[in-house]
């Protein structure tokens, strides 16, 4: 026999399990054509997610994931070591490239991007920076990925052309634009269920910078970004 309120608590997960990177946003009408519920059932469930923090109502009506739901994440993610997930591709993209390769993870508490691993270059000349270093939010090709993937973290800063740009190539380039004297490249880390996670990174020194270099390590990164969701 059915519990009181076991088939609203369905329903409500079914909702949240709408929102994703591909689709971060949710219309009333939407969400009801989706799931085949009545238009008021998806608005009374939107609203009681809202009220909650889990969604947050914007401009038009639309929804998106709210900081409870943030936090919800980090908390469960904390039962084991995210970072160890990204390790394996860190090493590949240092082993490819010779180059310093990050892990980042959003931070709701703070609305920063920070460094959660890395795996150095080998080379005497490079560019890293050290776990837990929070990552600049107005520049620089992980703050393009934070702000176009993460914007339920914090108030998206970086100019919407160029998050629209990142969103559509899955990844973003910076050349000389944090004053690190280095170039990079980011890209949205997923786990193996397409679940975005954090972003994954790969920066060098100007020096070593060429048109071929550049085509390459996006390539790279690219293939990295979803190396749990293959496996």
């Amino acid at each position: 026999m059915p519990q009181p309120g076991a088939d609203s608590l369905r329903k409500a997960l079914r909702v949240l399990e709408l929102f994703t990177p591909r689709r971060p946003d949710w219309g009333t009408a939407e969400v009801s054509r989706e799931l085949d519920l009545p238009v008021s059932t998806a608005n009374r469930i939107l609203l009681a997610l809202a009220e909650s923090g889990y969604l947050v109502r914007g401009a038009g009506g639309r929804y998106s994931l709210g900081f409870a739901a943030v936090r919800l994440g980090e908390r469960a993610a904390a039962t084991f070591d995210i970072a160890a997930l990204a390790r394996p591709a860190l090493q590949w993209l240092v082993r490819q490239t010779g180059e310093t390769a990050m892990f980042v993870l959003p931070d709701s508490r703070t609305g920063r991007a920070v460094v959660a691993e890395f795996i150095d270059s080998p080379h005497p000349l490079k560019v890293t920076f050290p776990v837990q270093h929070e990552i600049p939010r107005d520049a620089g090709s992980i703050a393009t990925i934070f702000d176009a993937f993460f914007p339920q973290v914090h108030q998206p800063v970086i100019g919407e052309e160029r998050l629209r740009a990142a969103r559509a190539q899955g990844y973003a380039l910076s050349i000389e634009e944090t004053g690190s004297g280095g170039w990079g490249v980011s890209a949205p880390f997923y786990d193996q269920t397409g679940r975005l996670i954090g972003i994954v990174a790969l920066m060098a020194p100007m020096a070593r910078l060429t048109e071929e270099t550049k085509s390459r390590a996006v390539a790279l990164v690219l293939s990295a970004s979803r190396s749990l969701e293959r496996h």
